[in-house]
């Protein structure tokens, strides 16, 4: 075990989301079973979006590796909370007692120009609070935790359009034998194009099948696509990765030849995801499509049709009737505190004029992914492994 039993960054309130402008504050705690020698023990704060990939360019000998990369600090700060300074290196080093220490750290987010929190295949936008044990001529001893940051809302009632219903079309004409048969058709819908987690998207989707093949399957999915940008070191050429993975899916059946499939009023759930775009970090973009899907037998030209939809953080107003940038809210536990005290319960409308759910702030429905950077090692310790929260409106807990 050693000198160092415990070594732990604690968020005060327990709290795990934190909007632009609000102070992140909690405890860094140290528990030594002996006393230890060092220069001081420091924490740093890092917003970052970043992406990095390689790529291997030329043949034979001539073959090399290029790195890729994009870097944004949101900001990048470090504060000794005991001991000497950063730098000091006069007069000998103090030392630190056995037992445990509560050393309080406080952070002021920046009100304005931050990235909401993502985790992705080759990039990241990524709060950190990292804490170091400075000893002289030895490895550091070092802790880390992340926290998800809300980052520049959407506003649905900003998107022009996202009320309207959006409607595409594909057709194609299988070949059987050298010989073409009838054309297989299929028409999607969808009641809108915008969308907020915790929503549902309706779908429906028409297939007329004239050819003298079978469908196996019918899958309409919501997909998040997202595009990275890196450069090119020394030279700054930009370079581009995709990543596409569907959050939502419906499965249904096929028909045989000549026969039809009609889906009616289909409903596609939202899950926690981040809202299109990720405004903030210009080498990171997300966007959503429904994409339906039918899988024709025996050849891999299969039936699709994508829409674009939105995702945002507010929801329509239109749509339900209040204006959710204005709504004041209870504190939500586990989830951001307000700037202020909220009114008195008696202020709020009675519970025959309910409020609209307020929006949770829930794990993303990929999981946790580890944090570990290039400034990390195997010795390590804390929350190494993080999924971001985003909003979620649970319409079905709630009365309405």
């Amino acid at each position: 075990m050693g000198k160092l039993k415990t070594y732990v960054i604690t968020f005060n309130g327990d709290r795990q989301v934190y909007n632009p402008g609000e102070v992140v504050s909690g405890l860094v705690i140290v528990d030594l079973a002996e006393p230890l020698q060092c220069r001081g023990v420091r924490v740093k704060f890092q917003g970052k979006a970043y992406t990095h990939w390689t790529e291997s360019e030329g043949s034979g000998d001539n073959r090399r590796t290029i790195s890729y990369s994009a870097t944004k600090y949101y900001f990048n700060d470090e504060v000794t909370v005991w001991g000497k300074q950063v730098g000091d290196r006069s007069g000998e080093n103090p030392t630190l007692p056995a037992g445990t220490h509560q050393f309080p750290y406080q952070l002021q987010l920046p009100m304005s120009g931050l990235a909401n929190s993502f985790e992705g295949t080759v990039g990241y936008v990524r709060y950190t609070i990292k804490s170091n044990i400075d000893r002289p001529w030895k490895f550091d001893h070092t802790t880390k935790a992340a926290f998800t940051v809300t980052g520049i809302q959407v506003d649905l009632n900003r998107i022009p359009n996202a009320m309207l219903a959006q409607q595409d079309e594909d057709e194609k004409t299988v070949c059987c034998l050298c010989c073409a048969s009838g054309p297989i058709t299929m028409t999607a819908s969808v009641d809108r194009s915008g969308y907020t987690p915790g929503e549902k998207i309706k779908v429906n989707v028409d297939v007329n099948n004239v050819s003298s093949r079978d469908i196996l399957e019918m899958e309409v999915s919501l997909v998040q696509k997202v595009v990275y940008t890196a450069y090119r070191h020394g030279s700054g050429r930009a370079h581009h990765r995709h990543s596409k993975n569907k959050v939502s899916i419906l499965n249904g059946p096929g028909c045989q030849p000549n026969g039809t499939i009609n889906w009616r009023d289909q409903y596609l759930p939202i899950p926690p995801i981040p809202a299109s775009g990720l405004e903030g970090c210009e080498f990171i973009d997300i966007y959503y499509v429904v994409h339906c899907e039918a899988d024709v037998s025996g050849t891999p030209f299969d039936l699709d049709v994508s829409i674009p939809v939105t995702i945002g953080n507010i929801p329509l107003q239109q749509l339900y009737g209040f204006d959710f940038s204005n709504v004041a809210y209870p504190p939500i536990p586990g989830g951001p505190a307000p700037s202020a005290p909220p009114p008195p319960l008696s202020d709020y409308p009675p519970a025959e004029a309910a409020l609209p759910p307020p929006p949770s702030y829930e794990a993303i429905y990929s999981g946790q992914t580890s944090i570990k950077d290039d400034d990390d090692n195997d010795y390590t310790r804390g929350q190494l492994d993080f999924a971001p929260r985003y909003s979620y409106y649970n319409w079905d807990a709630h009365k309405t």
